[in-house]
């Protein structure tokens, strides 16, 4: 018998604990809802997690990728989160959204066509 895929994803009770009633973090040192930690240090962690880490390695990509190949990644991120959320999530993509991510492709699949064609 196989078992489920299981995703990770947040703990919603602990990302809710981060906000107060009216929708406001709570940037404070009170403990939060898990681990003996602050939500501060959670704040934090987030922080790094998502932003510094995803750039850090982002940057550390042009060892291997053009900045051309980098640029074109970074633009299709949005594009590749909507499928992810679709896929993942069933969200739905904005008509926009998906839209101006065909456009994008468009783009990338005539300009790579074009640069195989001249070499």
């Amino acid at each position: 018998m196989s078992r489920p895929l299981r995703l990770a994803s947040y703990n919603v009770e602990w990302f809710n604990a981060l906000f107060d009633d009216r929708g406001r973090l709570l940037e404070d040192r009170e403990l939060s809802a898990r681990y003996q930690t602050s939500r501060a240090d959670q704040l934090a962690a987030l922080g790094i997690v998502f932003t510094a880490l995803p750039q850090t390695l982002f940057s550390a990509s042009f060892k291997t990728l053009s900045a051309r190949t980098g640029g074109i990644l970074a633009t299709l991120l949005p594009f590749y989160g909507a499928i992810l959320g679709y896929l993942l999530y069933h969200e739905v993509i904005p008509a926009r959204t998906a839209i101006g991510g065909l456009l994008i492709l468009g783009c990338v699949v005539f300009e790579t066509t074009r640069q195989v064609r001249r070499a």
